[in-house]
């Protein structure tokens, strides 16, 4: 054998190695996006069953879909509230404490940047929080210490290119503990 043909052989094999690997990295990215299709497939086929199950529950419907979407964020808690003269009505619930859903239904949250929902609904967009405690904006802090949560994502519900629901959206915010996750 020459010596151009044992050079050329360990590259060969490199080369071989790198595409079973390139081939087992795209197959593992292919499942998890194949998997997470499923999962978002999964949650809208509840809310669905929910809806032709109860047309005019929406209680209901909401319900199903805080949790369906609590699930898909692998977030701790969650919850829906809507704004009403300028303040907040809790209006469904998934795995909050029973002292934080009576603060919350109890009375109005205030509008505002102080609020998660309070700046979901003045930015119209997702907000996220990575630490309510170093926050200096967020004023809610009677509502994280009864319900423990340190991360929050809000997120706007409402039409696409509605300028209604643009300036009154229902706003969605979903709450997660970052400690309980090791983050």
């Amino acid at each position: 054998m020459t010596k151009a043909k044992r050079r050329s052989l360990p590259k060969f094999a490199h080369d071989r190695r790198s595409s079973v690997g390139g081939k087992e990295s795209k197959i593992a990215l292919l499942t998890s996006e194949r998997d997470e299709a499923l999962k978002h497939q999964k949650a809208t086929a509840e809310v669905l069953r929910a809806i032709a199950a109860a047309p005019g529950d929406v209680q209901e419907v909401l319900d199903t879909l805080i949790e369906s979407a609590a699930r898909l964020c692998e977030a701790h808690m969650a919850c829906i509230v809507r704004p009403q003269d300028g303040k907040f009505i809790f209006a469904a619930n998934y795995r909050f404490p029973k002292a934080f859903v009576d603060l919350v239904t109890g009375s109005s949250i205030a509008g505002g940047h102080g609020t998660m929902a309070g700046r979901v609904l003045a930015d119209g967009r997702t907000i996220h929080i990575s630490d309510v405690m170093a926050d200096q904006g967020y004023k809610f802090k009677k509502g994280q210490k009864l319900a423990g949560f340190q991360s929050l994502l809000g997120v706007p519900l409402g039409r696409r290119g509605n300028r209604r629901d643009r300036t009154r959206p229902l706003a969605g915010s979903t709450f997660h503990q970052q400690a309980d996750r090791g983050g």
